[in-house]
């Protein structure tokens, strides 16, 4: 269902390559991190990171199958580039 250290072969594999969740979605878990619209901070109770202006990552990525999961998060500053962080286009259904 997801890319990740084990089955990669250390690189990014292009979508819809895995079995679909029970959501009929693809990727969302493993491959490549998802950067999302949120601004990264500390949740409530939680301390603020030093990282103003980063983003939000979401579902882990090939690098790490410790972090192949929906829940867990990590940030990236908007001026990086890698090659295991993408972002998903989404679309109303017509």
């Amino acid at each position: 269902m997801a890319w990740y250290t084990a089955n990669s072969g250390n690189a990014t594999h292009p979508v819809a390559q895995k079995q679909p969740n029970s959501f009929e979605l693809h990727d969302m878990l493993g491959n490549v991190w998802e950067w999302v619209a949120d601004d990264w901070a500390a949740y409530p109770g939680g301390t603020i990171d030093a990282c103003a202006g980063c983003k939000v990552l979401r579902g882990g990525s090939w690098v790490d199958a410790g972090s192949a999961r929906a829940s867990y998060r990590n940030w990236v500053e908007p001026t990086r580039r890698l090659n295991y962080v993408g972002f998903r286009c989404v679309g109303e259904l017509r």
